[in-house]
């Protein structure tokens, strides 16, 4: 299936006006941190302000690169890539999958548009990004 970009970024902008983007970002990362232990644990040293605005930025590079593949968003998300590998944080296949959960749950709380057409594309952009997170 073609992702529908201009879906997503309508949705994606719902989330970030409908309660303000730092509460969305608050209620994902308290689903996030609380979605295991090893998730926590890989925060405890984290300035979260700092990784809100990161995440922020990298949903929007992720949906630019769906958008054009050849674009600056190829590069910031091989630059993030290579930061989450084994060699550095060891981000694992399971903890992307809390990640696409907990996202999914709070884009469900924060867009009062969302039905089963949304689901669907943000699941094949966070399968498309964690495809690509896991490339080497």
């Amino acid at each position: 299936m073609a992702i529908d970009i201009n879906l997503i970024k309508l949705s994606y902008g719902r989330c970030l006006v409908s309660g303000g983007k730092k509460k969305f970002f608050d209620r994902f990362y308290d689903l996030f941190l609380a979605s295991h232990p090893q998730i926590s644990e890989k925060f405890t040293s984290t300035d979260l302000a700092k990784q809100q605005e990161a995440l922020q930025y990298a949903i929007s590079m992720a949906i630019l690169y769906a958008e054009k593949k050849d674009t600056i968003a190829g590069q910031i998300l091989a630059n993030v890539r290579r930061t989450h590998s084994p060699r550095y944080m060891d981000i694992r296949r399971e903890h992307y999958v809390l990640w696409e959960q907990c996202l999914l749950q709070t884009i469900r709380e924060y867009d009062a548009e969302f039905d089963d057409k949304v689901e669907q594309n943000w699941r094949e952009l966070t399968q498309q990004i964690i495809t690509y997170m896991l490339s080497s």
